[in-house]
């Protein structure tokens, strides 16, 4: 499993796994509430009555719940899409829904009957009678549980990998101040190549281009935005690895854009090329709009970022960084930096130093 996947696969999990636990919790509280008010008397072998009921019960959801996860993430990593190739939304979300509600419901179908089993053994009685209310009740779990499960999975994809609870528990809401590293990826000649392929073409290469752009996962880069032709990557300025992960990060992308040059050339005539700009300071994060909501990153940091991504033609480098973050990062970074001198950015009045970082792609470095 690669690194993309890999943590896909572990926010995909924790969502599925937190969700079957807490419904399957209420589903014990109310289950025999719900059967008792009716005047239907639960199974009487069944295991969530015999002996320590919950302490069992407890082990057996655990167990359950984390199977299913384990089964439905990697369903929705390696299954679906090799199968479902919807190009409409809406067709792409039901069919992953019906395959994955599928097989959630043949995994409890086999988990329960292996249980009832068990204590048939133990019990020398019939735990295998299941009136209808009771698989009434146990349908509408399981199809809450998952419904509730793909919502805040594509929560989860909108917002970036680690935003998902932080935006459920309200942290956004209140502006307030973190150290952020950002780096600001622009394509290279993209006047030029617009007028070259064409609205639409150009607008397939993009989204081509930003797909392979997933590579940059497994850095734990957090996609914050896209704008047109650029898109800006955001990491913790609070975790030191984060550092170490920045140009690793870009130059992965290139690499990975590369690798697929063949395609590239076939369909566009061209293999993009991309450019980039990186820089740490403060930046505001705040959840904004009415109509639409989004959490945002207000803050000079951006600005310098975004005027320091625009010097790269200039100094005919693929990636440049501020001497903010070089300091940081060249002690222990594998790569060599060339200075380009203490420059002021257009619309700034601060002087800021830039280095160059020497890559595989740049043409003069």
């Amino acid at each position: 499993m690669s690194g993309v996947n890999r943590r896909q696969f572990k926010r995909n999990f924790v969502i599925y796994f937190i969700v079957l636990v807490l419904s399957n919790t209420v589903f014990f509280i109310t289950r025999n509430g719900v059967l008792r008010a009716y005047g239907i008397e639960p199974l009487e072998f069944s295991y969530l009555e015999i002996g320590q009921r919950f302490p069992f019960y407890a082990t057996a959801m655990i167990v359950a719940s984390a199977a299913i996860s384990a089964l439905l993430s990697l369903t929705d990593l390696y299954v679906i899409p090799r199968i479902m190739h919807a190009r409409s939304f809406l067709l792409t979300l039901l069919s992953t829904f019906l395959v994955n509600f599928g097989l959630m419901l043949a995994f409890v179908y086999l988990f329960d009957t292996v249980i009832h089993r068990y204590f048939e053994h133990l019990t020398g009685g019939d735990t295998m009678r299941v009136n209808r209310a009771e698989l009434a009740i146990s349908m509408i779990q399981l199809f809450s549980a998952m419904i509730i499960s793909r919502i805040l999975i594509e929560i989860d994809r909108k917002l970036g990998p680690g935003n998902l609870w932080k935006f459920i528990l309200g942290r956004f809401y209140n502006p307030r101040e973190e150290d952020r590293i950002f780096m600001f990826i622009d394509l290279k000649g993209s006047t030029t190549i617009a007028e070259k392929l064409g609205h639409f073409q150009y607008s397939k290469l993009l989204r081509d281009s930003f797909q392979d752009l997933a590579v940059v996962d497994q850095y734990h880069a957090a996609v914050y935005q896209y704008v047109g032709d650029e898109v800006v990557l955001s990491w913790s300025a609070k975790k030191k690895k984060n550092f170490g992960r920045i140009i690793p990060a870009f130059l992965e992308f290139q690499r990975r854009i590369n690798s697929r040059k063949d395609y590239y050339i076939e369909n566009y005539g061209l293999v993009p090329e991309f450019k980039a700009g990186a820089h740490v300071g403060p930046a505001i994060i705040s959840e904004v709009g009415t109509i639409k909501r989004e959490i945002t990153y207000h803050g000079d940091t951006l600005n310098t970022t975004s005027r320091i991504q625009e010097q790269c033609n200039v100094f005919e480098s693929h990636l440049l960084v501020s001497s903010d973050l070089h300091s940081v990062m060249h002690e222990e970074s594998p790569y060599e930096f060339v200075t380009g001198g203490h420059i002021e950015l257009k619309g700034k009045k601060k002087i800021v130093e830039i280095f160059k970082v020497k890559n595989e792609f740049d043409v003069v470095a």
